[in-house]
């Protein structure tokens, strides 16, 4: 139990031109997966902010609806996120002399930071409002 451990971040630029389309291609199937909850937030807050109640109903989205089904939306963040988790960051995990040492290593890949980053902000805003939604402090 006598083993040290010790992280070092690297922050590279972008790789090859074929990686960037791949990455770009992760980035696409993001925004893709990002696009129900998207919806579901923007017409939430259309109708918390502007009081706009029916402009989902004008537009063809209600509850029982496809496109706002809860694993359609949160499915689609989570392949959102994981997409593109993978070509931002890469740990490397290795064993030294009975030492073991971590490697983070940061791509700034702009277009997937922003994806996740959407991601990660509807992920968070949505499940804020469920919880603060349905907490009741119960009186004892």
């Amino acid at each position: 139990m006598n083993e040290t451990f010790k992280t070092k971040i690297i922050i590279t630029e972008m790789g090859t031109h074929m990686e960037s389309k791949h990455y770009r291609w992760l980035a696409l199937g993001g925004i893709i997966g990002c696009i129900p909850a998207m919806m579901i937030v923007t017409l939430g807050m259309s109708q918390v902010l502007f009081g706009l109640t029916d402009v989902g109903e004008s537009i063809g989205l209600t509850a029982q609806g496809f496109i706002l089904h809860p694993i359609l939306v949160l499915g689609g963040l989570f392949v959102a996120i994981g997409l593109n988790v993978t070509p931002v960051f890469r740990i490397q995990v290795q064993s030294q002399a009975g030492a073991m040492t971590t490697m983070i290593t940061t791509h700034w890949k702009t277009l997937n930071v922003v994806v996740l980053l959407l991601g990660l902000v509807l992920l968070c805003s949505i499940l804020g409002y469920a919880f603060t939604e349905n907490f009741r402090i119960v009186p004892r």
